[in-house]
């Protein structure tokens, strides 16, 4: 009963979590220009486009924080995630993609021991809004992950994720979402979770068992 009282729980954050993403503003570093700290980790980039990473040390004996910033060319940097290290709260983004004014990342949230949820998230560069958001599985499980997304100019987006199950097998999932709504593509426990690629033809690719699959993604 615990177990599904914090399922619960989890699934109430959750969708407060999307509520808020959307409606509430980015923070951002008004009148300072597109540069990335030495100390930060550079995890996307398009030309001079680019998100990164800040981890700062917290007060002795609390976790570190984290803090994720974006900028496009020429603009000003905005913070579009941040949270803290801790073993029982963590917040992380494990992927993310640009291209051109649109930025797309994985969001996993850990609540509590045991429990983790991962969104996909899409902005737009120049006004830090949210385009698109949902959740990066199909099913809810006990630890959701996220591997690899890809963007197009127009927002669309393409992505894998994958759940652990209760007996510790991951089952990886492919999706997309264009003007057709999202799709999920593909799902397996062979599916590579570190390959995913956009072709100059307007394709998303992905590995299964060795074999390149692939999709349009207009």
């Amino acid at each position: 009963m615990l177990r599904i009282s914090a399922s619960r729980r989890a699934a109430t954050a959750l969708g407060m979590l999307a509520i808020l993403i959307f409606a509430a503003p980015a923070g951002r570093a008004a009148g300072v220009p597109c540069r990335v700290p030495a100390a930060a980790e550079v995890i996307a980039r398009d030309g001079s486009s680019k998100a990164w990473r800040v981890t700062t040390g917290g007060a002795p004996g609390a976790p570190d924080r984290r803090s994720y910033f974006a900028c496009e060319r020429g603009g000003a940097p905005f913070r579009f995630e941040h949270g803290d290290t801790g073993a029982s709260s963590l917040t992380d983004v494990p992927a993310a993609a640009i291209r051109g004014r649109r930025f797309a990342y994985g969001r996993v949230r850990k609540y509590g021991l045991g429990t983790a949820r991962a969104l996909v998230i899409v902005r737009h560069l120049r006004t830090h809004k949210v385009t698109f958001v949902r959740r990066a599985v199909s099913k809810t499980l006990e630890l959701e992950s996220f591997h690899r997304v890809v963007v197009r100019s127009n927002g669309n987006v393409a992505w894998i994720a994958s759940n652990i199950d209760g007996e510790g097998i991951s089952t990886y999932e492919v999706y997309k979402h264009d003007q057709n709504g999202t799709v999920r593509l593909d799902i397996g426990t062979d599916i590579a979770r570190g390959y995913l690629r956009l072709t100059s033809g307007g394709r998303v690719q992905w590995k299964r068992d060795g074999a390149l699959k692939s999709a349009p993604l207009s």
